[in-house]
């Protein structure tokens, strides 16, 4: 919410009622202000990757270089000199700013007492009721009307996040709660000007593994590539942890004794953002960490000999907890500045937030900065959550009258969001995330998909979500029974970090396919995914996804907002080795004939509608009520949809 004063702009946002004011902290704290510069060129840029990402363009896939992306987002001439000369009037040394590649983040780093008097606000420690997490923040800011215009948003300000801290769950759940007796630092009085950084996790529930449960071997064969070797050189694929998850290396080893002895040899490149650290003891690792890294490590094969591990700065498990929470703008700010053969091609994140504990104008940068690395060619996977349509903690639909929460980042309609299924033949898993998005429009790509399932609601759940918003999930795969090892002992678990991770592998795979044959990875999925309009998955007609206290959306026939559509055709395998060897035809209808039967597909040509706000109205968009039906859609892997996809790269 913005609202005006006689000379400045006051920016407001409330929290949950979970966090409470605990106390004030002191004014010599010091910390890191990140001020997201309003880029030059955005609208510009999002046409362009709509157009790249179309598989009916002649531009498919022809990304941009890194220069190119940082020429659209540089800041005019006109914002950098009136913010330089905003922090400049608070005695700012601007030689002393950390600025990203394309001068559009400043980073700045100050007292709690210096950035009151930069805001015209007042910092508090904030606790949150049910984990006792403590947070450095304001509820509100001001910025003079002259400046107001060039600065998207500021950070760490009124970003909160979710009611419920998903971070210790699944210890007080098992009873695994953490002590301070090792490896615990005070926060408050860290060396480094950064804090720690915190996320929330999408509930990896541990049980005892039993006979039945998934493993690597069983999602290669019902996924269709058990034997496949990767062959490209530039292939990566990162694997994202925040809250302080981080992968045992004594599990690790163990879980590739049982399931990937082809990687016993092969040691993992980490790579601390902000500052970050990644310690190894007895015990180290995490539900979250092994469970990500063991499938990942397994599934690609050889492939993450060029992984990267992408973490936000390290974190501390101490109570009270002081935490700059864990902001997306850190981590892809630092994957933004890679150079373009350094850039992993493929990201899993298996994280997700409260669309409505995230300010509109933050959410919405962050949102763009994910379409940069779309137009550059990577594919990012990210998690749906595991509360259904109640967000992504069992305290989300709490104080919102019964609408239906939305999680982001998989509301943002530059990511790839993936759900969960269970059982094979898979039916929905009831905890999958999926819902609508209140702040982004309904992107194009989706709008026949979506419409029709809308058309057959009937009215049902009208007034709880918002049936012009970008729905999500986008595909889905299975997230039960995950075998993994931590401190050394098997556990089952499940949740959409199950189902994010596998995916993430099988897209790494095609990467690696398209860029052996033709030097360019797939990139941003999702316009390709829609027209294919569900050629070659399985159609879930089972299940739904619970939430708010009730059945949630149901899954049905053609695409649903849980499942998705397709069938089961040739496994992923054969059609691997006949590209790999070049022999024989496709056995698959023509290009023309599957483009032919797609009715009202946008043309190359077709005018783009942007899917982001308008900046400028940020606190209509903010007050924005949820009034009429709509659902989020999944999509479900499986083999067949992998042979489509290659033979439409392979013919293109």
């Amino acid at each position: 919410m913005l609202s005006t004063s006689v000379s400045n702009i006051r920016r407001t946002f409330s929290p949950s009622p979970s966090w409470m004011v605990h106390s004030a902290p002191p004014p010599d704290y010091p910390f890191t202000l990140r001020f997201a510069l309003r880029q030059g060129n955005f609208p510009s840029l999002e046409k362009k990757l709509l157009d790249i990402t179309n598989p009916l363009s002649p531009r498919w896939r022809q990304h941009l270089a890194k220069q190119e992306v940082e020429d659209f987002m540089r800041p005019t001439n006109a914002t950098l000199r009136a913010v330089d000369a905003f922090l400049s009037s608070y005695g700012i040394d601007l030689h002393a700013v950390h600025r990203s590649p394309a001068l559009d983040w400043i980073s700045v780093n100050v007292t709690v007492s210096k950035a009151e008097a930069i805001l015209k606000t007042t910092y508090m420690l904030y606790s949150n009721v049910y984990s006792g997490k403590m947070l450095l923040r304001c509820a509100s800011y001001d910025l003079p009307n002259e400046v107001h215009p060039h600065i998207d948003t500021i950070q760490p300000t009124n970003y909160f996040g979710p009611p419920g801290e998903r971070e210790s769950d699944s210890f007080r759940r098992d009873g695994l709660g953490r002590s301070c007796t090792q490896h615990c630092v005070d926060p408050l009085h860290l060396a480094s000007p950064h804090l720690a950084m915190a996320r929330y996790s999408v509930k990896p529930v541990r049980r005892r593994s039993q006979p039945g449960s998934v493993d690597p071997q069983y999602l290669m064969s019902v996924y269709g590539f058990m034997n496949y070797t990767p062959s490209s050189n530039r292939n990566q694929i990162a694997v994202v942890d925040f809250l302080g998850d981080r992968f045992n290396l004594d599990d690790m080893k163990s879980f590739w004794t049982k399931f990937a002895p082809y990687a016993m040899n092969s040691t993992p490149s980490i790579e601390n953002v902000n500052g970050g650290s990644y310690p190894q003891y007895p015990g180290s690792g995490t539900y979250e960490g092994n469970l990500d890294f063991q499938y990942v490590s397994a599934l690609t094969v050889s492939m993450w000999q060029n992984y990267s591990w992408n973490r936000p700065a390290a974190e501390m498990y101490c109570l009270p907890q002081v935490s700059n929470k864990n902001r997306y703008d850190v981590l892809l700010s630092s994957l933004l500045a890679k150079k373009d053969r350094a850039l992993p091609t493929t990201i899993s994140i298996s994280y997700a937030d409260d669309e409505n504990s995230i300010p509109i104008d933050y959410a919405t940068r962050i949102c763009q900065m994910y379409a940069e690395l779309g137009v550059r060619g990577v594919s990012v996977l990210h998690a749906t959550g595991d509360h259904g349509v109640g967000g992504t903690t069992p305290y989300s639909c709490q104080n919102t009258g019964g609408i239906f929460v939305p999680s982001f980042p998989s509301s943002c309609p530059y990511v790839t969001a993936v759900g969960a299924t269970r059982s094979w033949p898979e039916v929905a898993a009831d905890f999958s995330g999926g819902g609508f998005s209140n702040y982004f429009v309904r992107p194009s790509y989706q709008d026949e998909a979506v419409s029709y399932y809308t058309s057959r609601m009937n009215g049902r759940f009208q007034g709880k979500y918002n049936d012009q918003g970008r729905a999500y999930p986008d595909i889905s795969a299975l997230g039960m029974t995950y075998q993994c090892i931590f401190n050394g002992t098997f556990f089952a678990f499940e949740g959409t970090s199950a189902s994010t991770p596998t995916v993430a592998a099988i897209v790494s795979h095609l990467n690696d396919m398209t860029l052996v044959k033709q030097g360019k990875p797939l990139g941003f999925l999702n316009p390709l995914l829609y027209y294919l309009r569900g050629r070659g998955m399985n159609d879930i007609t089972d299940g739904g996804n619970l939430g708010c206290n009730t059945a949630g959306f149901e899954a049905t026939d053609g695409w649903d907002p849980v499942t998705g559509w397709g069938k089961r055709n040739q496994s992923l395998s054969n059609w691997i080795q006949h590209y790999i060897t070049q022999t024989g035809s496709p056995d698959f209808p023509s290009l023309a004939n599957i483009i032919s039967s797609m009715n009202s597909t946008p043309g190359a040509s077709e005018t783009v509608v942007s899917m982001f706000p308008s900046p400028t109205n940020l606190s209509r968009s903010a007050a924005l009520t949820v009034a009429s039906p709509l659902v989020g859609s999944e999509w479900t892997l499986n083999a067949a949809y992998c042979t489509l996809l290659l033979f439409l790269l392979w013919f293109m």
